[in-house]
């Protein structure tokens, strides 16, 4: 059984109508971001909270990144009082006692990533090239902005929870598919933005020749283990090169991020199997095999890619 805990469910049926638009996006009424649910992957927790006046006291053991999804909350430290309004989020400490107190007014709606600081700082040496300066710090209790620029860490924190129902919460597939990875990448970036968020990654410095080795080798290695699951984290600490660098030579040479890249191997490898052997491929196994989080995931992008279905490719 997947490990989420589905709680509040009558009383945010009862009160759906009171949630803001475009928060809830699911036609699924037991999605994880339509109710208050919690989720558990190793040492990372998600938990979508809803609440209405409430004054609630919590300590945590690790520290946390809380969201403001809908309504407005604050929270209260000692004697201090911190808002954190629509579109924020708030950085807590690890063992930390915090009181939050909810609107009167309307449900409130926040996403809770409580996660292991010594991994996060991994993932962040990894994605700086291995010898980061600027460890992530999450000694204080402070505001956390979501909005760079053109970036919204907002929006994309929600496309990675969603596929918690797109692998129905399973954790081995989910663990599989590299959610945890994807989750904690965006974490350092989202609490490290002067450190990822440059604006001058265009500017890369990397000779012609370095960047044909760096692809030769990324290239290699998404060959080799095509039918493995694959970590962005994984591949920059094997190939000993900065998140950045990897991207600016993948973009240069093949137009697409590195995560694209592999993707389109993989469907490429399908594409090549489904026309050779039609009478027996059973499409639902080979999307597991590549790593889809389903059938209708890998038909959709098989389709965008090659223009035509792969069962279209059986019929034909």
């Amino acid at each position: 059984m997947a490990p989420i805990e589905r709680s509040f469910q009558a009383l945010a049926d009862q009160f759906s109508h009171v949630l803001p638009e475009g928060d809830f996006d699911s036609d699924v009424r037991n999605a994880f971001l339509y109710k208050g649910n919690v989720f558990i992957l190793d040492d990372l927790v998600v938990n979508h909270a809803i609440n209405s006046h409430l004054y609630a006291s919590a300590g945590f053991q690790q520290p946390g990144l809380s969201l403001i999804l809908a309504g407005h909350s604050s929270v209260y430290c000692q004697d201090e009082k911190l808002s954190i309004p629509n579109y924020a989020a708030l950085l807590s400490p690890a063992s930390m006692s915090l009181r939050f107190e909810t609107s009167a007014q309307q449900l409130t709606s926040s996403l809770h990533l409580t996660f292991n600081l010594d991994r996060l700082n991994l993932v962040s040496r990894a994605m700086q090239g291995g010898d980061a300066q600027q460890p992530v710090k999450a000694s204080a209790l402070k505001s956390i902005t979501l909005n760079y620029g053109a970036v919204n860490l907002r929006y994309m924190f929600l496309n990675l929870i969603q596929q918690i129902d797109a692998f129905g919460g399973d954790p081995i597939l989910l663990k599989t598919s590299g959610f945890d990875d994807q989750i904690y990448r965006l974490l350092a970036i989202t609490l490290q933005p002067d450190v990822f968020l440059k604006e001058c990654v265009d500017k890369l410095s990397i000779s012609a020749s370095s960047s044909m080795h760096l692809l030769q080798k990324f290239e290699q290695y998404v060959d080799v283990n095509l039918h493995l699951p694959m970590a962005l984290t994984e591949i920059e600490i094997h190939l000993g090169v900065s998140a950045r660098t990897l991207q600016y030579a993948c973009m240069k040479a093949h137009k697409c991020s590195p995560r694209v890249y592999i993707r389109n191997k993989r469907l490429g490898y399908a594409f090549d199997l489904v026309e050779k052997n039609k009478k027996q491929i059973k499409l639902a196994e080979l999307a597991a095999e590549l790593h889809f989080s389903s059938q209708s995931q890998f038909s959709r992008y098989f389709k965008e890619r090659f223009g035509v279905l792969p069962s279209e490719v059986i019929k034909n």
